[in-house]
């Protein structure tokens, strides 16, 4: 008889575990994760409102915007601190913490305190709700393994869907909140790394309660649970950046495939817990089936009798520099970005890699398309693995033909037509990422339908030669600016020695002349034009030797500036630094804003977490 209350308050701790089993992670799921991405779904909405709030009061006559200028002087800030003005300093201060500071993570990686904020509360919520209520009542015990042991495991399958949906360039996700694939990737390595630490918590604390004799390593549902937290555990370690950066594309087929092993073992693991799983297979084919539509659409033209593949021209541009010119029947936002599949350069059929779109679809000028299909442009820089084998490829059949599938496009850009100063800061090829922001805006103006007044584009570069990249098309740009917008170029050449490399283009077909003197006299006269051309870029464009000194240019711009501001930048990572140095200090501060000072939006397009 003495055993039965003891039997009762058993039986009770056991279906109030397999209760809060399924409890606490639908509560994890709504409180923390669909509360979070609401939020952020409502802060998109409320930017899209005040954007196009904002392009309604633009004026449609262009010289309406000097005359606002002429109206506006007078209020220019006079140094008191205004009261009505404390919700942008907030915002500011806001924007300078969240994502202008950033903290270590390794010896060539930084994080903005935005993410670590964000991972921080994923895992405080995941830990509250995994480890609370686990008291056991016979006898009374906080915090028992029995408890907890199970639970994590419930939660961890739980966040499959996510950390699959997280990783996909077609999510939900991105399409609610606005942030690009790219930049919740960092969130979708934090999650995995939890699921691993749950799998693992609940790994330890069976064999800590007790899992019975040696027979159940024997089973079925056994041996799947070991495979799929070794399968779990792998693709966490191979995912560490050191991996990732040598050998992306061994990391990138063991990811998938243990991902896809791991979850199937966790369907065998436990069948009535399958509604954990599948979704995550549903998640992934949902993106891919999006992506082959959207490759066979763009990429193949189904009435050729011949090769139906649309093939793209590669060129060698300079050293080390390979330009790729794909048409294609979409238009894309400028500043977006597309992933390139070129089946003789790459290791794998299905290996792609992502680069930004350094054209826009329509002309500078203004002008209306004169076709459906526009000329996407690539600028690549040949570093290692699949740029190195581009480059190589580039270099030994020369200028041509490549076949090339195209996958996108993807990112969610900055609209800069209701800004009234735009500063464009790059570094390297990172211009592929400002230049069609720069000549989108430049179009935009023309058309009235911008309310800028003053456009500064800063590009740094190693080598004089390097204008050639986008020199034509900087040019155009400019040619193209209306007279109400001051504009102003800037191009810095960091090294001292102004040296240009010639004879960098090659014929598609080789030259019937033997190896002599005359070709000799060919390539010193493509070397004599390339040099010319070279020195006609570099004047037109005002090139000048030395480092741009970020911070001074950029007071220099703020200052005297009258309304809404955004920067741009996309480049090395010391750059993008400087930046955000220079604009979480007193020059773009909430002390400035409370003054009267422009608000100030920084862009920077970084993949992942920020470079040391």
């Amino acid at each position: 008889m003495s055993s039965s209350p003891a039997a009762a308050a058993a039986a009770s701790d056991r279906l109030r575990r397999i209760y809060l089993n399924v409890e606490t992670t639908k509560e994890l799921w709504w409180a923390v994760v669909s509360c979070f991405i609401a939020v952020l779904a409502g802060v998109r909405l409320v930017e899209v409102f005040l954007n196009v709030s904002r392009k309604a009061q633009i004026p449609s006559d262009p010289s309406a915007l000097v005359e606002q200028e002429k109206h506006e002087e007078p209020a220019r800030r006079r140094g008191a601190i205004a009261l009505r003005r404390v919700p942008q300093a907030a915002v500011t201060a806001f924007r300078i913490a969240a994502f202008r500071w950033t903290v270590p993570i390794g010896p060539q990686a930084r994080m903005l305190m935005a993410d670590v904020w964000v991972i921080l509360g994923y895992m405080a919520g995941v830990l509250v709700w995994d480890l609370t209520r686990s008291t056991h009542l016979e006898p009374a015990h906080n915090l028992n393994t029995k408890f907890y042991e199970d639970r994590s495991a419930h939660i961890a399958s739980a966040q499959i869907s996510l950390v699959v949906a997280l990783a996909g360039k077609n999510n939900v996700i991105s399409f609610l909140t606005g942030i690009s694939h790219e930049k919740l990737n960092v969130v979708h390595r934090a999650g995995g790394r939890m699921i691993v630490l749950l799998l693992w918590i609940h790994a330890i604390g069976r064999l800590y309660t007790g899992i019975g004799n040696f027979d159940y390593f024997e089973t079925t549902w056994m041996k799947a649970g070991l495979v799929g937290v070794s399968a779990y555990t792998l693709v966490a370690l191979l995912s560490l950046r050191p991996i990732r950066t040598v050998a992306y594309e061994f990391f990138f087929i063991t990811h998938i495939a243990l991902t896809a092993l791991a979850i199937a073992c966790g369907i065998v693991h436990r069948p009535e817990c399958q509604h954990y799983f599948w979704p995550g297979f549903v998640v992934w084919a949902f993106d891919r089936t999006l992506r082959l539509l959207r490759l066979l659409t763009i990429n193949l033209r189904w009435w050729r009798r011949g090769d139906k593949l649309v093939k793209g021209h590669v060129e060698l541009i300079s050293p080390g520099t390979v330009r790729l010119t794909l048409r294609r029947p979409i238009a894309w936002t400028p500043g977006q970005h597309a992933y390139l599949i070129l089946p003789s350069v790459s290791t794998l059929p299905s290996e792609a890699h992502p680069f930004t779109i350094s054209s826009i679809p329509y002309p500078v000028d203004g002008s209306e398309a004169k076709s459906k299909e526009h000329d996407m442009v690539f600028i690549v820089r040949g570093m290692n693995g699949f740029t190195k084998r581009l480059h190589q490829h580039a270099d030994e059949k020369g200028s041509g033909s490549v076949t090339a599938i195209v996958d996108g496009c993807y990112g969610y850009p900055p609209d800069l037509a209701t800004y009234s100063t735009s500063v464009f800061i790059a570094g390297g090829s990172g211009v592929t990422y400002t230049l069609p922001l720069f000549m989108n805006l430049i179009r935009m103006a023309r058309l009235g339908k911008s309310s800028v007044r003053r456009i500064v584009f800063i590009w740094a570069i190693r080598d004089r030669d390097h204008v050639r990249w986008i020199g034509e098309s900087l040019l155009q740009a400019v040619d193209a600016a209306p007279a109400h917008v001051s504009l102003e170029v800037k191009v810095f050449v960091t090294r001292a020695a102004m040296e240009t490399v010639p004879g960098l283009e090659y014929a598609e077909e080789p030259s019937p002349t033997p190896p002599n003197a005359s070709n000799s006299s060919i390539s010193d006269k493509q070397a004599e034009k390339k040099l010319s051309d070279v020195e006609t870029l570099a004047t037109a464009l005002n090139v000048q030797v030395g480092r741009p000194d970020v911070a001074q240019l950029l007071r220099h711009e703020i200052e005297p500036a009258l309304g809404r501001i955004s920067v741009n930048v996309a480049g090395p990572a010391p750059l993008a630094r400087a930046v955000r140095e220079a604009l979480a200090s007193d020059i773009a501060g909430p002390v400035g804003v409370l003054k009267g000072a422009p608000t100030v939006n920084l862009h920077i397009e970084t993949f992942g977490v920020v470079g040391a």
